[in-house]
């Protein structure tokens, strides 16, 4: 069976928690003796998840335990079926363990940007975490982060590129918007947040491209494994939706 880069990324994960079986195992080890991106990638994965273990546990203060429960706390007069229903609860629930987590996890000097980019874009590719809700249709997306972020991310289909969905995911310790798009065979993960990082940036980290840059008044990521120029014009043609 011949692995596409997609699944073999999927299965260098899976590798490193002993979870491959010895066929899928050989599938991947011949994979990448051909493609020196799932090579680099099986190597830093490595490196990374042995400087993971070797980091100090840091406990999140009870304060902010505390504050980011009060947040997610429904009202007082709230009924209690309808915030348990249509998956808030589920996907409340992942931002505070998330959040509390990234807090637990990563001390001081804690991975930049890039590296929490490329991991949460890996997370993403593992099955059922793409997305939190499954649609194709901006007004179906748009109004599901209602509520469960402190910002209205903008969703848009650009030509050419289908919308697969958004989800919550967590960035430098807080909840923020991910959208899915599928160009072809090739996922591009964009993450919106609000506010303006500077100008327009690029970078390659563990076989993925990262472009950054400014839409009214958001800072968007795009990560993926197309090529550079593939993650420009997927830029110009969300820019170029209204």
């Amino acid at each position: 069976m011949t692995l596409h880069c997609d699944e073999a990324r999927l299965l260098a994960q899976a590798e490193l928690d002993d979870e491959l079986d010895a066929g899928r195992a050989a599938e991947l080890a011949a994979h990448a003796a051909n493609c020196k991106d799932c090579a680099q990638l099986r190597q830093d994965l490595s490196g990374l998840s042995g400087r993971l273990r070797a980091l100090p546990y840091h406990r999140a203060p009870d304060a902010l335990r505390a504050r980011l429960a009060s947040n997610l706390t429904p009202p007082a007069t709230a009924p209690r079926r309808r915030w348990l229903g249509t998956g808030t609860g589920f996907a409340a629930g992942f931002a505070l363990a998330a959040a509390l987590a990234a807090f637990a996890i990563l001390p001081r000097g804690a991975p930049d940007m890039t590296s929490q980019l490329v991991n949460a874009h890996l997370r993403s590719l593992q099955a059922e975490h793409l997305v939190d809700v499954r649609a194709s249709d901006q007004h179906q997306v748009k109004p599901w982060f209602t509520g469960r972020l402190d910002y209205a991310p903008p969703v848009r289909e650009p030509a050419g590129y289908t919308l697969l969905g958004g989800r919550l995911d967590v960035l430098e310790g807080r909840p923020v918007a991910a959208l899915a798009y599928r160009s072809m065979q090739h996922t591009i993960n964009l993450y919106v947040l609000p506010g303006d990082r500077g100008p327009e940036t690029s970078s390659q980290q563990s076989g993925f491209n990262l472009l950054r840059w400014q839409q009214d008044g958001m800072t968007l990521w795009a990560v993926s494994d197309v090529s550079l120029e593939g993650l420009r014009s997927f830029a110009r043609a969300w820019n170029q939706t209204p």
